[in-house]
């Protein structure tokens, strides 16, 4: 994997142009944490600082050819390691506990049967079905008993702190009126899985991240641990296994192509899922099934954003059977950009063979 490190705080703002006036989409995301754009742009500029020809013409074009002097295959993620806990997350608006998924896949498996037919329901708008397996009374919630309180380690606590945009009203005249909130992460090490990696990019790899340019290091390492635990999870049926039934849930921003209907939840899952059969197709694991307007960053070529483009929401779950096996599945992603780890998914086995 490729592990970025934080070596001080490091603060995400909501992303957009900076400035009195400018107060568009761009502005008012509720993203505050890292971004895939920022991770894989920061990827691409250790090719560039090492004097790797980066030309191209095209959106992305530049950055693929930038990470692809680095990085042998597709990115996979991002995730982010909690250094004190050993939590794993995903998700940019708000980071999903990935370790919980893993750890209690059997017993969520049984919940997430009971949900498709017909036999459960959650109760609360909202909410996924791994909400309840992060609480120690998870089975009376199922159950439709009281709500639970949360434990273990939460997102939030990735977070040093946030403050406000608000100022006084004596100093509304100042220039300086437009302050952004921030979030500042620390204990955190954020990362891709990856293939083979060119060593000469990471030779000293210290790099700026985030608002306030905090420094980070970059570096690889010899294991990749969330494809570690979805071959514990498939056994022999990791490389095989087509036709089995699994959860298929999104872990990066799955950019849909301009082509087609976009309330088709179906379209971006039709190159790896059968769907004919499925009582329920759509799951709510972590949330509810969501598409978006994606910003792409910043074009620091032309010095203006990118398009917003349609995606569909990390923590997004389908359910249907297997066209390809999970190996594959998971190493090429779905969607556009799905090389620079956009449409990162993991398919999760749900058959009881499996």
């Amino acid at each position: 994997m490729i592990a970025i490190e934080p070596l001080s705080f490091v603060s995400f703002r909501k992303p957009g142009p900076f400035g009195l006036t400018q107060r568009g989409p761009l502005s008012t995301s509720s993203t505050y944490f890292a971004k895939t754009t920022a991770l894989v742009g920061l990827l691409a500029y250790l090719a560039y600082s090492k004097g790797f020809e980066c030309e191209a013409e095209g959106l992305f074009e530049a950055t693929k050819k930038c990470v692809g002097q680095c990085f042998k295959g597709s990115l996979r993620g991002p995730y982010v390691l909690h250094r004190d806990s050993s939590c794993l997350y995903f998700g940019e608006e708000n980071l999903f506990n990935l370790t919980v998924l893993f750890e209690k896949w059997n017993e969520i498996k049984t919940a997430v049967k009971k949900y498709l037919e017909g036999e459960a329901e959650l109760g609360r708008k909202k909410k996924g079905i791994i909400d309840y397996f992060t609480t120690p009374s998870y089975n009376e919630a199922l159950a439709g008993g009281s709500s639970p309180q949360k434990r273990g380690v939460g997102w939030r606590e990735l977070i040093s702190h946030q403050f406000s945009n608000k100022l006084s009203r004596s100093k509304k005249m100042s220039e300086f009126v437009f302050v952004r909130e921030r979030f500042y992460a620390r204990k955190v090490e954020m990362f891709f899985e990856v293939g083979e990696v060119e060593p000469r990019c990471l030779d000293d790899a210290l790099l700026p991240l985030g608002g306030d340019g905090g420094l980070t290091r970059v570096e690889a390492k010899d294991v990749n641990p969330v494809e570690e635990k979805l071959k514990d999870l498939w056994g022999e049926c990791w490389e095989g296994c087509e036709g089995a039934q699994s959860v298929v849930v999104v872990i990066s921003p799955l950019i849909m192509g301009s082509e087609g209907d976009y309330s088709d939840y179906r379209r971006p899952f039709k190159e790896v899922l059968d769907f004919e059969g499925a009582s329920r197709e759509l799951l709510p694991l972590y949330d509810r099934y969501t598409i978006k307007a994606y910003p792409l960053g910043w074009d620091l070529m032309r010095d203006c954003p990118r398009p917003f483009v349609p995606a569909v929401a990390p923590g997004s779950a389908v359910v249907g059977k297997l066209k390809k096996p999970p190996k594959e599945i998971y190493w090429k992603g779905l969607g556009l950009f799905r090389d620079l780890g956009f449409g990162t998914v993991l398919p999760l086995p749900l058959d009881p063979t499996t």
